[in-house]
């Protein structure tokens, strides 16, 4: 028997917490931050690349996705007007479908998606990367425009809110003229 204990490596010291103002805090060990910062960086390319896009070229990407042109969109994404002085830097139903796009449109059949839900601070992130807001506005109105439209989804039936979260219900749009 103490030979099995000579050959097994002794543990791995405590780690002691990290103490400052408020509880203490355990360091994180044995997380993948390289995958981690790969993934930033694909989202980060992606957002520059859409960025430069027209207007035009954002709107065809997005009629490719949803699979129909804009007249053939339902009334989803130009009910909610945007503030009296818009803020996101591209018109409503580009911005709105996108987020639809992005956050709705599929989730029921992704399981981290779907379980996991996501929270207004993550649409407001995503929609200032892709889109950014208009020149002289701030993420406030930003933020006002996305709880706007993610309210309005959650009446339409698309989301529930529960808690700090927008879990999806329904993912896809309802057929043309239907």
């Amino acid at each position: 028997m103490a030979e099995l204990h000579a050959l097994r490596p002794s543990p791995a010291p405590a780690l002691a917490p990290f103490r400052s103002a408020g509880p203490p805090v355990f360091m994180r060990t044995g997380t993948d931050l390289s995958m981690l910062d790969a993934e930033r960086l694909t989202a980060r390319k992606e957002h520059e690349r859409h960025r430069a896009l027209t207007p035009e070229q954002k709107l065809a990407e997005l009629q490719a996705a949803l699979g129909a042109s804009p007249d053939a969109w339902p009334d989803l994404f130009t009910t909610v007007k945007p503030n009296s002085r818009p803020t996101v830097n591209a018109p409503a139903p580009l911005w709105q479908g996108a987020l639809f796009q992005e956050f709705v449109l599929g989730t029921l059949g992704n399981a981290r998606k779907r379980d996991y839900g996501f929270s207004a601070a993550a649409v407001n992130g995503w929609t200032w990367a892709l889109f950014d807001a208009c020149p002289g506005e701030s993420m406030t109105g930003i933020i006002s425009e996305m709880l706007r439209f993610l309210g309005h989804l959650v009446a339409k039936g698309y989301q529930r809110f529960s808690g700090d979260k927008y879990f999806v219900v329904r993912d896809s749009l309802p057929p043309p003229g239907g």
